[in-house]
């Protein structure tokens, strides 16, 4: 499989920063840095949960005449997951908080980029080669480094070492600082040699899994009542049965779009990318819209299912797009750039194609 998409998104164009003025001047680039939450409070929400999980732990194993085994076993999972995400943003808080004032005035440089073990990366500009910790750096992006080797770093600055690094199909800007030390290469993994953009479709479609299992919160906190106080009334289960409700509310626009996108992983892998010329139409919004004309000449109007922002960004800047499926009206078509991690599902609303300005 390796084989078949490199050699495809060898044919694909994706969209390259400009190098000639300073990083944030790029409008998705910016807001992308804007949308980045405060590392510091994050941490501190998510140690405070890790201690409401760790505080129903204790009172459960402490005072309940019979703890329930499996309640206990996913408080401590949920608090150890909240535990590690604060030390995670923690750690990410100072380079974060510094990276504003460095894109504000240093612009890209193209350079190689080498994996390397405990998240670094081996940067080669030019003749001088160091070292920099990427944080942030998914393992989507990681198979994408591994293929092209090369990307574009912002910095390091001469004095706190911090710096920005951005790899082909992300207008992302991973937080980075330079490192002293100098890590292994680190061995390629197989998951790296698929195709990124069916995993990040497989990627989508687990996430309505990891959903339910949130849900099931509200009943958790029945099952450690239940334990404490053994004569509460049964009806009790009602409310651990409302906050599933409550959250389903909460939560059906993301359960909606996961819904959409389950047919997704399928259609990559059965199906066959055909470039198209494309023109967003709408973005800003959950469901933008794009004209797309194909190499047959059939155009077609696309209501994406909440596409990222590479993803309508990458279509704005180079006026194209992949797709696989028929353009009949109502059908559902996968559009996005094999190779990377930039795909979604779109519904075919009309054949309509905008006049020439």
């Amino acid at each position: 499989m390796y084989w078949g998409f490199a050699m495809l998104s060898a044919d694909v164009v994706v969209s390259a920063p400009a190098l000639d003025r300073p990083v944030l001047t790029d409008k998705v680039t910016a807001s992308l840095l804007r949308a980045f939450p405060n590392a510091a409070r994050a941490a501190t929400v998510h140690l405070g949960l890790a201690v409401f999980w760790a505080c129903l732990v204790v009172v459960d194993l402490v005072f309940a005449p019979a703890p329930t085994v499996w309640a206990v076993a996913w408080c401590c999972l949920f608090g150890l997951y909240r535990l590690l995400s604060a030390v995670t943003l923690w750690r990410m808080h100072a380079t974060m908080a510094a990276m504003p004032a460095l894109l504000a005035t240093t612009p890209w440089r193209p350079v190689r980029l080498r994996l390397l073990k405990s998240r670094s990366l081996e940067v080669s500009d030019g003749d001088q080669v160091f070292v920099v910790r990427a944080m942030g750096l998914l393992s989507l992006y990681r198979g994408v480094l591994r293929r092209t080797g090369t990307g574009w770093i912002a910095g390091p600055d001469q004095r706190t070492g911090v710096a920005a690094v951005r790899v082909e199909g992300s207008y992302l800007p991973f937080p980075a600082r330079r490192s002293t030390r100098r890590p292994d290469p680190l061995p390629e993994r197989r998951f790296e040699t698929r195709d990124p953009t069916t995993r990040l479709a497989v990627k989508q479609r687990r996430s309505l899994l990891a959903l339910v299992v949130v849900a099931l919160t509200p009943m958790l906190g029945y099952v450690i009542a239940t334990d404490l106080f053994p004569r509460l009334p049964r009806q009790m289960f009602l409310v651990g049965v409302a906050g599933v409700l409550l959250y389903g509310l909460l939560q059906v626009r993301k359960c909606v779009r996961l819904l959409a996108l389950w047919r997704l992983p399928s259609m990559l892998r059965t199906g066959r990318w055909v470039k198209v010329e494309a023109a967003v139409t709408s973005s800003g919004t959950p469901r933008p819209r794009a004209r797309v004309r194909y190499p047959d000449g059939t155009t077609a109007v696309l209501d994406m299912w909440y596409p990222g922002v590479d993803l309508v960004a990458t279509m704005a800047e180079t006026k194209n797009a992949w797709v696989i499926g028929t353009p009949r009206a109502g059908g559902r078509i996968a559009v996005g750039f094999p190779g990377y991690p930039m795909v979604t599902l779109a519904r075919v609303v009309g054949p309509d194609w905008p006049d020439p300005a």
